[in-house]
């Protein structure tokens, strides 16, 4: 892709998917924004690399000062630079009357750091701040000889496949990263080796918390996409707009991830229409395979059942979840009541798939009401909704509900709508109701097969 004649001004622009992602998420990345400096003089104080650079505010100096004191490192100041309240592709110069910080390294050497960061060298400059040889011979490449100002593309075209989530620098603009450099490829070895050990230090410092929603953040999908000097990256919850390399067209980078957080982007508050689907291709089914209109409205049912189920009092057992979707509920429910074997049966094709992944072979691809087929022992609960007895006559209803009251020993059923009488009156001549839960969408009935 070739690169146009232009450069615009740097920028960043934060977009919110909603006012409760933004409640939820900002202060957590601002936690991790707090710590990382920390965790940064930590890796060099540990002996984890050579050395450090860092940006300091010069009120802030004579307490960093202090801090490489009390850890017994040295350090030099090699510059100033200007500020920007978000992160930028290259460093600012200073002007008259407007903040700037010392540029500062601390570590191993500082003399002959500074003479080399005077020479420019980036390879010896690297492997003071302990970066991956091939990680400098790219910045070498593309940044110094090449003149790319957005490492984002060259990397792409670096790379075989998406890698660790230990590579994904595609946040740094809001500064969720995992290592301190910018990797030459998703898929680098040495920077996801170099990232688990920043977060293990990490964690060892005591900043689990921050480093359990770092590694969440970083395995959300994400699309980076960017056309004559904008690029845009695409999360869940948060989308950000940025300057970068003018390319002459449209380029798109997806990132699938193995995470989607609950107050992530939905039909109620985020339109699909302003998410690339490809971004959402294999996450929408999350929710939509359990037949809801976003991942909010399904957790908060899903959430109504395991209220339920909690009251069943059981030490152990099996449970089986007649018409199970993708297996999310049942998942759920093995994480809180790992007691409870999980079973489920599933007749369409794509959610029976994805149920096999979570579950694994308990799941069964049968006609719901074909019982001969798979209630050949006794389950604890089984789970079913209301509206499945929509779907077959009165007679059919009378044989699939005596098949169950032989084989379970609690029914549990749900309706996300008003309960219907005359179903009821269905379910009273086999089970007899025993509790109840409900909220302002949904409710829940616990049955006893009658005698």
């Amino acid at each position: 892709m070739n690169r146009l004649n232009f450069s615009l001004p740097e920028f960043t622009r934060i977009i919110w998917s909603s006012t409760k992602a933004r409640a939820t998420w900002k202060p957590r990345i601002d936690a991790i924004n707090n710590v990382w400096p920390e965790i940064e003089r930590a890796t060099v104080s540990t002996q984890m690399r050579p050395g450090g650079l860092q940006s300091i505010a010069p009120e802030n100096l004579l307490t960093f000062q202090a801090n490489c004191f009390n850890a017994h490192m040295q350090y030099a100041i090699v510059g100033r630079e200007g500020t920007s309240p978000v992160y930028g592709n290259a460093s600012q110069p200073v002007q008259d009357d407007k903040p700037w910080h010392y540029r500062v390294y601390f570590g191993t050497d500082p003399k002959t750091f500074l003479q080399e960061w005077a020479e420019g060298n980036q390879l010896r400059i690297g492997d003071f701040l302990g970066y991956p040889r091939c990680c400098s011979e790219f910045f070498q490449s593309c940044w110094v000889n090449d003149g790319w100002r957005d490492l984002t593309y060259p990397m792409m075209r670096n790379s075989q496949n998406n890698g660790p989530y230990t590579c994904n620098i595609l946040l740094r603009h809001i500064g969720v990263r995992p290592v301190f450099h910018l990797p030459c490829s998703f898929n680098c070895d040495s920077t996801g080796h170099i990232g688990e050990e920043i977060i293990e230090c990490a964690c060892q410092m005591g900043f689990d918390i921050e480093m359990s929603w770092l590694k969440n953040i970083l395995s959300w999908p994400i699309r980076w996409s960017s056309m004559h000097g904008v690029a845009i990256i695409t999360t869940p919850v948060v989308k950000i707009i940025t300057s970068s390399d003018a390319l002459e067209g449209r380029v798109d980078l997806d990132r699938p991830g193995n995470s989607y957080p609950e107050e992530g982007a939905s039909g109620n508050e985020f339109p699909f229409s302003q998410v690339p689907m490809s971004l959402l291709e294999g996450i929408r089914d999350t929710w939509t395979d359990n037949g809801f209109g976003s991942f909010s409205a399904m957790r908060k049912a899903h959430g109504l059942v395991l209220r339920t189920i909690s009251t069943i009092y059981l030490d152990s057992g099996r449970i089986i979840d007649l018409g199970c979707g993708n297996g999310i509920l049942l998942e759920r429910i093995h994480k809180e009541h790992p007691h409870l074997i999980p079973y489920g049966v599933e007749y369409e094709s794509g959610a029976y798939s994805r149920a096999r992944e979570r579950i694994g072979e308990e799941i069964w691809f049968y006609d719901l009401y074909d019982t001969d087929k798979y209630l050949q022992e006794n389950f604890q609960i089984a789970i079913i909704s209301l509206n499945r007895f929509k779907e077959i006559d009165e007679e059919k209803s009378e044989i699939f509900l005596k098949h169950l009251r032989n084989h379970v020993n609690f029914l549990v059923v749900y309706s996300y709508e008003d309960w219907k009488p005359d179903l009821d009156n269905l379910l009273s001549h086999h089970f007899h109701m025993v509790g109840v839960e409900t909220n302002e969408d949904s409710e829940v009935r616990i049955f006893r097969p009658r005698s």
